[in-house]
């Protein structure tokens, strides 16, 4: 996996439920190490958090996207 920031839109369902589109997600056969799967898991955890956290309800609610980076590995 060589991606160092996942894109992710933050936007809404026709019920305005709020509803992420990873713009960059790997496709099939990616590859990737077990550190590089915690990073991405860990972007995606934040997503989640963050799009539960906006209201997508009313007439002037706006999609945006944003770039979470992939953290680099821990020291060991």
């Amino acid at each position: 996996m060589n991606i160092e920031t996942l894109r992710i839109r933050h936007t809404r369902d026709r019920l305005d439920k709020p509803l992420v589109i990873v713009v960059n997600m790997p496709g099939e056969g990616m590859e990737a190490y077990p550190e590089q799967l915690r990073r991405f898991a860990a972007a995606l955890v934040q997503a989640a958090a963050d799009c539960e956290a906006r209201d997508t309800r009313g007439k002037h609610f706006v999609e945006k996207t944003v770039a979470y980076a992939l953290a680099p590995p821990a020291e060991r």
